[in-house]
């Protein structure tokens, strides 16, 4: 798991960097103020996911595992509340870490399957 750092309390976010599966991830976060939410886009590859919600949660991307060789785990280190203040990255309330292959199918077994 290797934690995002440097995100800041901004409405748009690029990020760019490389899974450990050597695949090129390039993601754009976006913060809707009229809604309290925080959105994403994510292209590797072929790949393409326009507008996700980013919810709490151990890998938000499971349901594409088949697609793509990493995940997206959603952190609340604080209270058990969804990331919905604009700040919440920055503040490290929420933290967005990217997820290998292994720790995908090690979250698909113990959480979905066990």
């Amino acid at each position: 798991m290797r934690i995002i750092d440097g995100l800041r309390a901004t409405g748009r976010q690029r990020l760019r960097m490389t899974s450990d599966a050597g695949e090129p991830v390039e993601m754009i976060l976006y913060y809707i103020p009229a809604i309290q939410r925080w959105k994403i886009d994510i292209e590797s590859n072929t790949f393409i996911l326009k507008g996700m919600r980013i919810d709490f949660f151990p890998n938000i991307l499971h349901q594409f595992r088949n697609r793509i060789k990493f995940g997206l785990a959603v952190i609340n280190t604080l209270d058990s509340g969804e990331p919905f203040l604009i700040n919440d990255f920055s503040s490290g309330r929420i933290q967005l870490s990217l997820l290998s292959e292994a720790e995908v199918n090690q979250i698909q077994e113990e959480i979905f399957e066990g």
